[in-house]
This record gives C-alpha cells, structure tokens and sequence, in this order.
C-alpha cells in the first residue's frame, strides 16, 4: 500500500509515491502534447494540437494548473511570447485558475507579479483587448494552501 505524506510541491495522492508536481514534470516530457509543446517553447507544435482540439486549451495538470500557467512559470521570452497569443486567441484564459488545493485560485497576474514582471504585468492589465478581464484579474485571490503559509 502507498505511503500517503504531503510537501510544499504538492501532496501525494495514495496511488503514487510521486508528487503531483513530479508527474506533471515527467508529463511534460511525453512527446505531442500540450504539456510538451509549452515545455520547449514550440509554438508552430502548440498550434497544431489547438488547431486539432481547442478545448486542449483549458488541459489541467496534476496540480490544477493550464497550460498558460505553465507558460508564465517558465517565464522565458518565448513562453512569454507565446502566453501573449494564446491569450489574443483564447482571451478566457487569462483569468484561469488553479483549481487544485494547492495553490487554489492563483492567475497569470498573480505568476507575473510574484515575477517582477512588469511590462507583462502591464500588458494584462492594460491592453485594450485584456480590459474586459481587468476587474476580474484584480479580485482574483490565491487562496491554496501554498499561500497560506504568508499570512
């Protein structure tokens, strides 16, 4: 019988003696996903899958994350690039949550705060195409067990 015991990175579930966070790693190293077209920042590859199936776009990780999440935590210029034309083409996304225990409730302005990144934390907020979003990405709260650990 598996061990249950819960990290920071996530707790385990009884099935695995791996964190959610470990098995979304090794997911994001299967070849022709989503998860693995955002890992090597592929985006001809990315468009392809959303092309195929667009509803790929709200994918959940094993911590609850989209892929615009992870796109932001890689956080290179290319992620980044890329996280901008998802968000022109799906512009729902930009107020995805986290949906796991977690860190519950945690958006990409959250992720680009907590970076020190303003041109896209200015970006979010005040391109003409975001402002529909803009009220919602300023109440959004992070409320996941992670971030309870700052109150």
């Amino acid at each position: 019988m598996a061990r249950r015991k819960e990290s920071a990175t996530g707790a385990l579930d009884k099935d695995s003696n791996q964190s959610a966070v470990e098995r979304q790693t090794e997911s994001s190293h299967k070849s022709g996903t989503i998860w693995d077209a955002i890992r090597k920042a592929d985006q001809p590859s990315l468009e392809r899958l959303l092309d195929a199936d667009p509803n790929s776009i709200n994918t959940r990780g094993f911590v609850g994350e989209c892929p615009i999440h992870m796109l932001f935590l890689y956080g290179t210029e290319a992620h980044l690039n890329m996280a901008q034309y998802l968000i022109t083409r799906f512009p729902e996304i930009i107020i995805q949550s986290y949906n796991e225990a977690e860190y519950y409730g945690e958006i990409v302005l959250h992720i680009a705060i907590i970076n020190r990144n303003a041109t896209m934390v200015e970006w979010l907020l005040g391109d003409k195409r975001n402002r529909p979003y803009q009220e919602q990405q300023l109440t959004a709260a992070a409320s996941g067990h992670f971030f309870q650990l700052y109150v």
